[in-house]
C-alpha cells in the first residue's frame, strides 16, 4: 500500500516509495489518497493526483487498477464506504486489501540466506542460516560472499 497526503500530492517521499516496491519486486498494490478531509473531499484534487502517480508509476513499469480516496482520521472509505466521497465507486482500503492474492514463494530463484553463525568442529566450518527464499538440493554446491 502506497499513502499519499491528498493536502500534499505527489512529493519526492512518494516516488521513492514506489521506486523501493520496483526494486523489491513488488507488483501487487494499492495506492491511498489520505487526507482527503483537507482538500474538502475533493474528486478533482483526487483525480489530478492519480493520474499524476500513473504517470510516474508508468516510468517504473509498476501499474494499479486501484486508487482509493480516503479519510483515516475520520474512517472515510477505510472499512467502510465514505458519506463525503460518494463519486467513488471503487473499494474501500479493507476491500482491496482482502482482492489480494498472497504471491507463491520464489522458489525457482537461487537459494538466499542470511549467516546466523558458525561453529567450528575438528577442520571443517559448519554455518547455520536461517532459509529466505529459493531452492536448494542435495550436494549441492554453495558460495560464500563477504562484504
Amino acid at each position: 500500500m502506497l499513502v499519499i497526503a491528498a493536502n500534499e500530492g505527489v512529493q519526492e517521499q512518494s516516488k521513492r516509495h514506489a521506486y523501493l516496491l520496483s526494486l523489491l519486486g513488488v507488483r501487487q498494490f494499492c495506492v491511498v489518497v489520505n487526507k482527503m478531509d483537507l482538500a474538502d473531499y475533493s474528486e478533482a484534487r483526487f483525480l489530478e493526483i492519480e493520474k499524476k502517480y500513473r504517470v510516474f508509476l508508468k516510468t517504473l513499469n509498476l501499474e494499479t487498477d486501484v486508487f482509493i480516496p480516503a479519510s483515516a482520521r475520520f474512517g472515510e472509505n477505510i472499512t467502510a464506504r465514505s458519506t463525503k466521497m460518494k463519486w467513488h465507486h471503487g473499494p474501500t482500503l479493507a476491500e482491496a486489501l482482502d482482492a489480494m492474492t498472497p504471491m507463491a514463494p520464489p522458489t525457482d530463484l537461487p537459494l538466499r540466506s542470511l549467516r546466523a553463525g558458525c561453529l567450528q568442529v575438528r577442520r571443517s566450518q559448519n554455518y547455520r542460516r536461517p532459509h529466505r527464499n529459493g531452492n536448494a538440493s542435495s550436494w549441492r554446491r554453495i558460495s560464500f560472499f563477504t562484504r
